[in-house]
């Protein structure tokens, strides 16, 4: 698939966002307060994702009605708009709330745009009034459409989120072994996904298991063979036949004891999925991760800055974060600061001139905390 990170984004009357027209480059950290619409910018994204998977409908009722989406309401705001610009692509959208007691969303209208060689601009598509995106007529057509293009990229801008690390989590379960084709939103396929690598990607596996080893010395390997044919499995699991399935387990260093996840600390759990995201061979075109720093220690958000940093020279990443220790690790240029201004949010990325003097004697960390960048209650 190729790379087609964002390179500006465009959003109207969606939740907090009254209006933003923001460009992004391949490091993206967001700070502000809570509520100033950081999760906000990321819920966009989950929008974008449930879209392409048409299922936009079935997303609406899980929320309530179109009205959750809408800025202060449909009784204030008519209508979502979005503009999204990458590579020579422009992709643009209205939501408009269907009629009824329970109203929920359907696309107005979605346009794809492509820049020629010569400057001129191509109409990839042009429909109305769907109730799901026509982006799914193209994602598997021919790769040599605009609209395809369009398709593809779309689906290769992922939101990740590994806050469940409860007994009942996705990633601690079993999982078949050939649901490994890409690392799933909330890591459920994890153990099929390092199983795949280990054998084919071993340079990246062992780049994983290295950087776990910085956060948890206790931590030898992760133990990842099929279990299927000695260890008893749940008759809904077997369903259809016997499958190949993996789970997640690893070896203590000093024991050689074999362990499955539950015996990782939630923290740990999250850095290795983290860990496996970022490090692994072909990332999705752009990560999006919301706080991903819960749980850590200090020293592995340091190492999650260093991954994050690793992973921008193929990827681009956008995270929303509470973290001072974070952001300590990144540029002025690479932040985007939050505000919640009366009934909307406002975002703006700093500029290093600006902060020039400031940073001859604090980190970006202190004078976040200090409210010099505001992005504070």
């Amino acid at each position: 698939m190729q790379q087609y990170p964002i390179s500006k984004i465009y959003i109207n009357g969606f939740k907090s966002i009254r209006e933003l027209d923001l460009e992004l480059s391949n490091v993206n950290i967001l700070i502000g307060a809570n509520g100033s619409g950081k999760s906000n910018f990321i819920q966009f994204f989950k929008l974008l994702n449930k879209m392409i998977n048409a299922e936009l409908a079935n997303y609406t009722i899980s929320k309530g009605g179109a009205n959750y989406f809408f800025h202060w309401g449909m009784k204030n705001t008519q209508k979502i708009k979005a503009k999204l610009e990458f590579n020579r692509n422009i992709y643009e959208f209205s939501l408009n709330p269907s009629l009824g007691q329970s109203p929920s969303l359907f696309i107005n209208r979605e346009i794809g745009h492509f820049l020629t060689d010569v400057g001129t601009t191509y109409i990839a598509f042009d429909e109305l009034n769907n109730i799901e995106t026509c982006l799914t007529n193209y994602s598997f057509g021919s790769p040599v459409t605009a609209s395809h293009h369009i398709a593809q990229a779309i689906k290769s801008w992922q939101v990740f989120h590994f806050h469940d690390t409860s007994d009942t989590a996705g990633v601690k379960q079993f999982v078949d072994i050939n649901d490994n084709s890409f690392l799933k939103s909330q890591a459920e396929n994890m153990a099929s996904f390092l199983y795949e690598m280990k054998i084919n990607n071993n340079q990246n596996y062992q780049d994983i298991v290295s950087h776990v080893r910085l956060i948890a010395d206790y931590f030898k390997d992760f133990d990842i063979e099929p279990r299927s044919l000695i260890q008893p499995l749940p008759n809904s699991l077997l369903s259809g036949g016997e499958r190949q399935l993996v789970s997640l387990k690893w070896i203590e260093k000093h024991s050689e004891e074999y362990r499955d996840a539950h015996y990782l600390s939630d923290g740990t759990l999250r850095f290795i999925c983290l860990a496996t995201l970022l490090l692994q061979p072909k990332p999705p075109t752009t990560i999006i991760l919301d706080e991903p720093e819960i749980g850590l220690h200090p020293h592995a958000i340091n190492v999650l800055a260093a991954m994050i940093k690793k992973a921008s020279s193929r990827t681009q990443v956008v995270v929303a974060t509470q973290s001072p220790t974070l952001i300590d690790n990144f540029s002025s240029d690479q932040i985007i600061v939050v505000n919640r201004d009366s009934k909307e949010s406002k975002f703006r990325r700093l500029r290093e001139e600006e902060l020039a003097s400031w940073l001859e004697d604090y980190t970006l960390g202190e004078l976040w905390q200090k409210n010099i960048l505001g992005a504070n209650p």
